[in-house]
């Protein structure tokens, strides 16, 4: 049903590229509390750090922040605009989703552009809070609010029952173009890796940061032959508890540079797909 509502499944570019969407939740949720018992403050020391190892290597890192965040942690935010890394919307309190009641995501998307916006950000999409096995499809009114906006793609659609080849970017009927994220995020790897899954993606056993390393670069792997985009979930809140090393980005990125697939942020995987049809 859901399928029928979209436009043709979009080869951005016809090159091979990999996003890393790295979602900054654990310091800036209003369950604070109940982040820092399961994670503890690690986030706000460790993006410092990885926004130095993703200078030295040359990686276009892609922030995706809350309008709370803004309000908490401006300093750290501000520094990662300063390095020069997309910051974009992460909603305002992560209590609310892109499919609940339009009035609550109309107040979020607001407030949170009005936060970014204040500290320099010049949000361009929105990563949504959550995420989806369909995305947004059948909320034309959230694609329609989001396009009055001035935004012109989102990240919400993230479903493990779904290959590769079928997680490529896709345009919404209003011409919204939908950027899923693909695969194991670390956030289901290590606290829900019990969902059901393609037989491919089965975690078999307890899951370690070595196996997702490897899933991520299955993953470009198969982005490498069959020329295809890959975005992945990231949250360096997550990441400093389970990788304080800092070694699956470089891993990573090291194993899609010798497989010829490029390092993009979201921002230039869209401008890389084709226009809307009639755009």
């Amino acid at each position: 049903m859901a399928e029928r509502k979209r436009q043709v499944v979009i080869r951005a570019a016809r090159r091979p590229m990999l996003c890393l969407r790295m979602d900054l939740d654990t310091l800036f949720t209003p369950y604070f509390n109940k982040w820092l018992e399961r994670f503890g403050d690690g986030e706000l020391h460790y993006v410092p750090r990885l926004l130095d190892q993703a200078r030295e290597l040359e990686v276009p890192l892609h922030f995706f922040a809350q309008g709370m965040g803004v309000i908490q942690y401006p300093d750290l935010l501000r520094r990662i605009l300063a390095a020069g890394f997309a910051v974009d919307s992460h909603l305002h309190t992560h209590r609310i989703t892109l499919i609940d009641d339009y009035g609550l995501i109309f107040e979020e998307v607001l407030t949170a552009e009005h936060l970014l916006k204040s500290i320099g950000a010049a949000p361009a999409g929105i990563g949504a809070t959550g995420m989806y096995p369909e995305g947004i499809d059948g909320r034309e009114d959230v694609q329609r609010l989001l396009m009055a906006r001035g935004y012109h793609w989102v990240s919400s659609r993230f479903n493990l029952k779904r290959t590769l080849h079928e997680m490529q970017p896709y345009r919404y009927p209003n011409g919204l173009l939908e950027l899923p994220c693909a695969g194991w995020s670390d956030f289901t790897w290590f606290y829900a890796s019990d969902q059901p899954t393609l037989p491919e993606y089965d975690v078999g056993g307890s899951p370690t940061l070595e196996q997702f390393i490897r899933h991520v670069q299955d993953l470009t792997t198969l982005a490498a032959r069959d020329g295809l985009i890959l975005a992945v979930c990231l949250h360096p809140g997550l990441l400093a508890a389970h990788d304080p090393e800092l070694h699956c980005v470089p891993r990573v990125i090291q194993h899609a540079r010798r497989l010829g697939v490029e390092p993009a942020d979201l921002r230039t995987i869209a401008a890389a797909c084709p226009p809307a049809r009639g755009g």
